[in-house]
Order: structure tokens, then sequence, then C-alpha cells
């Protein structure tokens, strides 16, 4: 069963990097009850999005002392992150989260977890194989690409060229927002793309990336870029350059940098995705507890720009 859900983002001042969570032994003995231990497998923590989960989860882990988090890192290598479910498998763990970094790379390594009966959850991206999982929380990741073609041929009446900086090659997520972007793009016959290139998720890599196609291409009229951090690398490059104002950017995450920047008139629009956790941790305690899930549900995309991200900036968001 398919659903939407929106839901508030919780809240918090820092924002720093760490391996492992879960709350103290003394904390987890003033809850009754069975413990229980999750492994949550990301593909990196080198991202705001990856940071705002591993902090959502300390959040929720202060009304929930019983539970206990080992966080991995899969430092965006596949092999990595099969090891790390292959750890967590060892450990045996009560239940593995997953969001995984190459698709279809973990499927045999969670097969054998299902088969050691740790039930596994997939968050933000799907898996390839949909058997694996007793739940899949994910964003409309089609539906974020489609909004920033939108953006972009409206403000550019449908005539312009553009540059797309994009994922990673087998990333899911990053095809499926492409896959939206031009869906609208395709059907602008005004609308060239001039050059796609890989960004690799990343400020630094964009940024670079981005240099690079200025020298190449003196005529651009808008950026469209898989993810707010790409996007913000290629508005470094694209404001060293002295182009800003002939260049439109649109990006998909939404993250709090992106809304402030839109804020000071540097990113003209980001479809927002709203953060997994805390709904993909209330469902793991559910499956833990024994209670019925959904198989698959998918959070709401918004549309960002100057016209109402004041509305909708938390100064406080952990993303």
């Amino acid at each position: 069963m398919k659903r939407t859900v929106a839901f508030v983002l919780l809240v918090l001042l820092a924002l720093t990097p760490v391996f492992a969570g879960g709350k103290s032994e003394e904390a987890a003995a003033t809850t009754e009850g069975k413990k229980y231990v999750i492994g949550i497998s990301q593909p990196t923590f080198n991202h705001p999005i990856r940071q705002a989960h591993f902090w959502a989860a300390e959040i929720w882990n202060e009304t929930h002392p019983n539970v206990e988090f080992l966080f991995m890192d899969g430092r965006k290598e596949a092999a990595k992150q099969i090891a790390d479910v292959e750890d967590l498998t060892a450990r045996q763990v009560d239940l593995i989260m997953i969001a995984e970094h190459a698709a279809g790379s973990t499927n045999e390594a969670l097969k054998r977890a299902v088969k050691a009966g740790i039930p596994v959850i997939a968050f933000d991206r799907t898996l390839t194989d949909d058997s694996i999982p007793v739940s899949t929380i994910t964003g409309e990741d089609f539906e974020y690409g489609r909004l920033c073609g939108e953006f972009i041929a409206k403000t550019l009446n449908g005539q312009g060229n553009i540059v797309v900086i994009q994922a990673p090659e087998g990333v899911i997520v990053g095809e499926k927002r492409r896959d939206g972007f031009y869906s609208v793009i395709d059907k602008n016959p005004g609308l060239k793309v001039l050059t796609q290139q890989v960004g690799n998720w990343q400020r630094s890599v964009a940024l670079t990336v981005m240099e690079n196609i200025l020298q190449g291409f003196p005529d651009i009229d808008a950026v469209y870029a898989d993810n707010d951090e790409m996007a913000l690398g290629a508005l470094q490059a694209i404001k060293a350059a002295g182009r800003e104002d002939e260049i439109i950017l649109a990006s998909v995450d939404g993250q709090k940098s992106a809304l402030e920047s839109i804020m000071e008139g540097g990113l003209d629009f980001t479809a927002k995705k709203l953060l997994e956790f805390p709904l993909a941790l209330d469902i793991a305690l559910d499956v833990l507890e024994g209670r019925e899930v959904e198989k698959l549900i998918v959070l709401e995309a918004l549309g960002i720009s100057a016209e109402n991200v004041k509305e909708l900036y938390d100064p406080f968001a952990i993303f």
C-alpha cells in the first residue's frame, strides 16, 4: 500500500557526524520491556542529510531509551556497505535499516540477514529487490526532479540552454530525479541540455565541474543539480565567474543552507525532501514489537522558491 505522509521536522542546533549512537545502560534501565539494537547503514556520513538522520535518531532516542543504534558509515563504497551489513548480521542486531549507496549491491548480504531472522527496512532509497524490506520509507524522487524541470521551463519561458550536474551513476534516487526533470524538458523543444556531468553529490566536486563547464559553454541559462550540495558548488563557480545574474539554479533536497541561499538571492529553487526519520524509526519499532506496517510509504514533495522560502525556513532545522 502506498500513501503520502507529511510530518514536522525535528530541530537541533548542532550537526556533527558521529559513528555510533544509542543511550547508556543506565538510561535504558529506566524503561521497562525488551531492549532492541538497530543497525543503521548509511552510504556516507559526509553529507548534511546523513548527519541529520543521525541527529534525528538521537532525538528520537531520548524518548525511546530501550533502543540502541549502531550507525555504519559506508564511505560511498559498495564493498564497505556490504561489509557493514555482514557485520551487523554477525552481531545479531534486532533490525537493519539501510540507505543503499549503489543500487542492488547489498541485496545478497541483506538476504542473508533476513534468513538469519533480522528484518530489514529501507529508507531514503528503495532496494532493487522489494522482497527484502518489510517496509520502505522514501521520497517522491521523480516528483522532485519534475518540480525542478517545471520551474526552469516556466522561468525560461520554454527557451534556453541547460546544464545538468548529476549524482553518481547507478544511484537510483539520482536516476529517478533526472527522469522527472527530463519528463518536463523533453516536452519543451526550446530547451536544450548542453552537457550532463557527474558531481558525485559533493559541493567541492560540483564546483570544479562547473568551473570547467563555464569555460566551455559561454551561453548557459540554467543549471539543474540532483541535490543542493552540487547546486551550491555550481553557484560558487558561477559567482566567481561573475555570471550569477544570467544563470538560474534549481536542485533537490531543500536543506537548510539551500533555503538560506534562496533568501540571499543565490539558488532559485529547491524541491524539498522530508527526512525519513523519525517516521522510519517509529515503523522499525512497530516491526520489532510485532505490529503490522505498510510496505511502502512515500513522503510528499514541496517546491521552494523566493515566493515561499521565508514561510518555510526554520533557523533551528537539522536539515
